[in-house]
């Protein structure tokens, strides 16, 4: 899992702007690196719709109900109304061994509620906004990490890589 947040927790200014306008140029190469080391990259069709076209030595996996954008025909770009787990076994009876969670809001929740994230990658950006898009405050379950590594893309942005663990905290004694 890939994204971006504010230091008060947002991942986007609201619901209906999923721009990273606001996030460094350092994130951005960083995004650009890892998901082409990973080669596929999975989003909901509003995170898409930012992007608007395939991104080259990737494919985008859009997941969407939509059945306007499961008729487009994209380069690079599979449209997909299949379950997180049916994409990921997809993927995986395919040879493939990674691939990247990037956004949005629902996604993100999504495949940390099924525990099919191993890995996240966060930039904290030195930003705070009036109002947001929290990362995730629709989870019924606590999720549990392990920091990896931390990075320092400029003097001001952090990225933060952590391992999902499989012991959530209500669980813990």
């Amino acid at each position: 899992m890939i994204l971006a947040m504010s230091l008060n927790g947002n991942i986007a200014r609201e619901e209906s702007d999923s721009s990273l306008n606001w996030t460094s140029d350092e994130d951005t190469a960083f995004f650009k690196e890892r998901t082409k080391e990973a080669k596929h990259v999975i989003m909901g069709r509003k995170t898409f719709e930012t992007i608007n076209r395939g991104l080259p030595g990737r494919i985008i996996y859009v997941m969407t109900g939509n059945p306007e954008y499961l008729k487009k025909d994209i380069p690079g770009v599979v449209f997909t109304s299949l379950s997180p787990e049916r994409l990921i076994e997809k993927l995986e009876s395919a040879g493939e061994r990674e691939c990247c969670i990037a956004g949005g809001k629902s996604i993100y929740e999504l495949f940390l509620e099924k525990r099919l994230v191993d890995e996240v990658y966060l930039t904290v950006e030195p930003v705070i906004f009036r109002t947001g898009v929290p990362f995730c405050d629709k989870i019924t379950s606590d999720v549990r990490m392990q920091l990896i590594k931390t990075e320092r893309l400029n003097p001001s942005v952090i990225l933060l890589h952590y391992r999902v663990l499989n012991d959530p905290l209500n669980q813990l004694s």
